[in-house]
Order: structure tokens, then C-alpha cells, then sequence
């Protein structure tokens, strides 16, 4: 069986913190927090309207032994006070990502809303994820690093900033096919912008490459040096948590985005 990398989440986190029980095999959390990754992947096929009504069996199984370990974990309560309200901000992004005005194609080309949504706030990126931080620390609450909400609250604006640089960078990845599929990103929505300022029309089937030359023109440039951004923002607050930037936490999920954000920040500045 293929194990998601955020089955190690947990893990890391340990580690990184120099947990003792960083070490130990078959640890519950891992598996929580791949459940919840497999369960999520498929919900998320669903709002983007491929959803396979033969998997949601399987992401309703994977979602109820996420809160399974989660609930008979022996957990304090305000941890899952606000484990629950991550869960919530879940379900209210998903609502509003469905009642959100969608793209869509009028005569060949992409019609773009009058009134589009703002991205202001990059670290909001995070509500879609955010409840895959639960287990890993919920890994660590047995140290001594978490005592009270407000210390929770810290590891929680770490993860706030490391989760939405990385749904930054897949929407980078995934911008082309978000915008084909009718979606509205915090990457796809600067190209927009500029295509209304421009006045150019988008045939993303028929002329694709207008709308590549205008990503890397208007867009790529700004949005790598977002997710720049938020993931020094991670590693500040990482520190504050006594989480060192060589930690294995910072290896594995943050320094990746930083050093796919730097390449194609150079390739794009070679042009």
C-alpha cells in the first residue's frame, strides 16, 4: 500500500522538536493524518466536479478513522476545541469555493466575472488544509511544548503559513487546469486581472499560448515571490517555537516550495 508523505507530518514534527518519541514505528498519528490526506484528495476531486462516486465510500471510511484516533486520543480539551473549528473553517471554505462565481466559456473564450473575489489575506490559503495539522500535533502533545491554547496557537500560525505556501505553489502548478475546470485561485485570479486590464480574450483551448506568455509575464514572478514570502513568515514562526530552520519539519515542507519558487522565480527573470 502506497504511503502519503503526510503519513511522516507527524513525524517530522516530533523530530524536529527532539521528541523522544520521534523514533517509534506504526505510530498512530502518522496514520490519522493519512487518512484524513486521502480523504481530503477525494473531496477536493468532487468540487472540482471529477469526483468518482465509487471512491467516496473510501474518503467517508479514511475521514471517520481520521476522527476516530483523533476523538479516543485522550487529547485536552481545548486542543479539540480548536481541531474542531479547523474542521469547521474546512467546510465553510468548501461552501464558499461552491457558491463562488465560476469561469466559464462563452463562444471559445474564457468568460471572466464582472466582481472578482480578492485574495488579500495569502495566509487564509491554509483554511483548506489546515486540519491536516491536527495529528502531527496532536503527536506532540504529550511534551512539553504545549500546555495552554496560546501556545498551541503558535504551532498553529506555523502551520497556517507553511500550509498556504504549498496550496500556493499547487495552484501555480495546477493554474492552467483551474482555469479550464472554472475555478477561482489566488494564482489564476492575477492572470485575470490582467487579461480584463489588457483587454485580451483567453482561448485556453484554441490559444493557449497567449495565456502562458501572460502567466509569465503578470503572474509568475508575483507568485513566486508569494510563496517566498509566506514561507519565511513558516520559518519565523518556527523559530518561535524552537524549531531550527535544519529541522526536519522545514526540510521536508517548506524548503521544497522554497527551492521550486526560487527556480522558476530564475528561469522566469532569464527570459
Amino acid at each position: 500500500m502506497q504511503i502519503e508523505k503526510a503519513y511522516y507530518w507527524p513525524l517530522w514534527l516530533a523530530k524536529s522538536l527532539r521528541q523522544d518519541n520521534a523514533n517509534r514505528k506504526n505510530y498512530v498519528f502518522g496514520k490519522a493524518n493519512m487518512h484524513l490526506w486521502r480523504a481530503l484528495n477525494i473531496y477536493d476531486d468532487f468540487l472540482d466536479g471529477e469526483g468518482d462516486p465509487e471512491n467516496l465510500q473510501a474518503a467517508n471510511h479514511d475521514f471517520r478513522s481520521f476522527l476516530k484516533i483523533i476523538y479516543t486520543s485522550n487529547l485536552p480539551s481545548f486542543f479539540l476545541t480548536w481541531a474542531e473549528q479547523a474542521l469547521t473553517d474546512l467546510e465553510k471554505s468548501n461552501q464558499e469555493e461552491v457558491t463562488t462565481k465560476k469561469l466559464s466559456i462563452q463562444n471559445g473564450y474564457l468568460k471572466i466575472p464582472r466582481n472578482l473575489p480578492k485574495f488579500e489575506n495569502l495566509k487564509l490559503l491554509s483554511r483548506k488544509s489546515l486540519p491536516l495539522s491536527i495529528a502531527p500535533i496532536a503527536e506532540i502533545m504529550n511534551g512539553d511544548c504545549i500546555k495552554n491554547k496560546k501556545e498551541l496557537k503558535r504551532f498553529v500560525t506555523f502551520f497556517e503559513y507553511a500550509l498556504a505556501a504549498k496550496q500556493l505553489s499547487d495552484d501555480a502548478c495546477d493554474w492552467l487546469e483551474d482555469s479550464k475546470n472554472g475555478q477561482i485561485t489566488a494564482v489564476n485570479i492575477l492572470l485575470l486581472n490582467e487579461a480584463k486590464r489588457k483587454k485580451i480574450k483567453l482561448d485556453l483551448e484554441g490559444d493557449a499560448q497567449t495565456a502562458h506568455v501572460l502567466f509569465i509575464t503578470a503572474v509568475a514572478e508575483k507568485t513566486c515571490l508569494n510563496i517566498l514570502t509566506l514561507c519565511s513568515q513558516a520559518k519565523k514562526s518556527a523559530k518561535k517555537i524552537n524549531i531550527q530552520e535544519n529541522a526536519k519539519i522545514i526540510e521536508e515542507l517548506i524548503k521544497p516550495l522554497e527551492k521550486a519558487a526560487k527556480k522558476a522565480l530564475n528561469f522566469k527573470r532569464m527570459l
